[in-house]
């Protein structure tokens, strides 16, 4: 069979996503720049080149995958491919489309998601659309399936053009290429949803973990040759963070935050960084040794379990530690915290005011989760905890008081002007002990979004409960206890030393019934 399939780029970031080789890929845009078509076309051309290629092709909506992304491939692909007459078969109700050559195609949807199902696919490649709307634990399953299936045939032309062909080291045969491709537009969650965090070349985990293997490529609407200019024009009225979101592709804080960290309050621990707000071991056993030290806990039961660690130096309030741990015991995390605690000295451990509730006492149950921490029948040290202020708004506020640049204020790293309140010693090599958790999630929790009018978001005052709030709660307890820092008692002198009448004579002036020889003014 001889078909001209037509391929077409509409943009050059289209024509780079065709031709990209790396293992995991990511499209991001705005509407309309032509995403599904293309990645459509990737998809058809490896089912066509290698016989038996299976390629399993997704999104969160049924409804949607049939309304949109299926309805994109069988515009790409011709008939001819899956007729029946030349030993294809297409059958959506279900799932899946067998082309002429024995490739196959899965169609995906994971709004009713089975985890068990997506474990026996053995696939060469996936695509998913619109993947900001899936769960990063269906990215990963899918991810481990993909380049699973062996019996691929692989043309003998490129073999003999390619005498260094993979091959798998196994079964001696000729490996197939496999692909991970995620379409998607800037999620809600901004910079801190999981596809940026792995694809963005601004990620720090996408520097140390992904960059050799995830690729990354951004457009915007206007790329798109194809995309009719009213679309353009209308898209353009929008509000300014709509326009960025949706027409350039930007990934943004994510709509509705309610706190924002400044680069002033991350402070680097990695000699490499070329941050100017960079600390050396020397200036956090300082801080620790003379600040005035506290600890905040919120305890989960299956959620982790976040415990910070906070220096209130001079003007500053430092998180200098962090602890953050699922699935774990009270003993053990009652262990753990003590361990990382040695040689401290805490005026305030304050925790969710929670844990200090009989929830089961109706039924007979008497014992709370501080408690548990207090139980000196565990084989593992006592933590005592005093129950914290969970006021949300009060709260949140003191954290935005304590996050705002003073202008007046000296940066305690720089030494220069303009500087916030509330700091935290960035996790790293050198450092294995700092925060990586409680910066994520106070920078993402949002606003609950209750409408759009006009084009324009309308939140609640009323916080997202769907965004991790672990060791956000953490850093709330602590931000709420209002603990300052040490105050030195004031030096006292012998009372006829000449500092202690000096002092005595600058006081009766200050009262203003005295003059500077201690004569009655009045």
């Amino acid at each position: 069979m001889n078909i001209d399939l037509k391929f077409r780029f509409s943009s050059p970031t289209a024509e780079k996503f065709f031709n990209d080789s790396k293992r995991n890929q990511c499209w991001n845009s705005g509407y309309g720049a032509g995403k599904t078509y293309t990645a459509c076309q990737k998809a058809l051309a490896l089912l066509c080149k290698f016989p038996g290629y299976r390629i399993a092709i997704g999104r969160y909506s049924s409804v949607e995958l049939k309304r949109t992304t299926m309805q994109t491939f069988f515009k790409v692909c011709p008939p001819e491919l899956y007729s029946e007459e030349y030993g294809g078969h297409r059958v959506d109700s279900l799932g899946y489309c067998d082309l002429f050559n024995k490739s196959r195609v899965y169609w995906m949807h994971f709004d009713q998601y089975d985890e068990s199902a997506l474990r026996s696919l053995e696939l060469n490649s996936a695509l998913i659309d619109q993947a900001e709307e899936i769960p990063e634990s269906v990215y990963l399953t899918l991810d481990s399936r993909v380049g699973r299936w062996d019996n691929v045939e692989i043309p003998p032309d490129l073999l003999k053009v390619n005498p260094n062909w993979p091959m798998n080291a196994f079964t001696g045969k000729p490996m197939a290429p496999a692909y991970h491709m995620i379409l998607i537009n800037p999620p809600d969650e901004g910079i801190f949803h999981w596809s940026w965090q792995r694809f963005h070349p601004d990620s720090p985990e996408h520097q140390e973990k992904y960059k050799n293997s995830h690729s990354y490529f951004q457009s915007a609407s206007s790329e798109n040759k194809a995309l009719p200019p009213e679309n353009l024009a209308t898209m353009m009225t929008r509000d300014q963070e709509w326009v960025r979101r949706y027409v350039y592709g930007e990934f943004t804080r994510g709509a509705g935050a309610i706190h924002d960290i400044s680069p002033e309050s991350i402070l680097e621990t990695d000699p490499d960084s070329k941050s100017p707000f960079k600390v050396s071991q020397k200036f956090i056993e300082e801080i620790i040794k003379k600040g005035n030290l506290g600890r905040s806990l919120d305890h989960g039961a299956t959620a982790p379990t976040c415990c910070l660690w906070w220096s209130a130096f001079k003007q500053y309030y430092i998180n200098y530690r962090e602890y953050y741990v699922p699935d774990k015991t009270i003993s053990y995390h009652r262990a753990n915290i003590t361990k990382l605690s040695e040689s401290e000295i805490y005026s305030s451990n304050v925790a969710d005011p929670d844990i200090f509730k009989k929830h089961l006492e109706k039924y007979g149950g008497f014992w709370t989760v501080a408690d548990e921490y207090r139980d000196q029948r565990l084989e593992a040290p006592t933590l005592l905890w005093n129950p914290a202020d969970n006021n949300e708004f009060a709260t949140r506020n003191r954290i935005n008081e304590l996050l705002r640049v003073d202008p007046d204020l000296v940066h305690p790293v720089t030494g220069e002007k303009g500087s916030p309140r509330l700091f935290f010693i960035k996790r790293s090599n050198y450092y294995p002990q700092g925060c990586v958790n409680v910066i994520k999630e106070i920078s993402s929790q949002k606003k609950m979004l209750l409408d759009t009018i006009n084009g324009k978001p309308v939140y609640s005052d009323e916080r997202d409960k769907k965004v991790t709030d672990h060791a956000y709660d953490s850093a709330r307890y602590y931000c709420a206890s209002h603990l300052g820092p040490i105050t030195e008692a004031p030096k006292k002198y012998k009372p006829n030393s000449f500092e202690a009448v000096r002092r005595r004579i600058k006081a009766l002036k200050a009262s203003e019934y005295f003059d500077a020889y201690g004569m009655p003014t009045r």
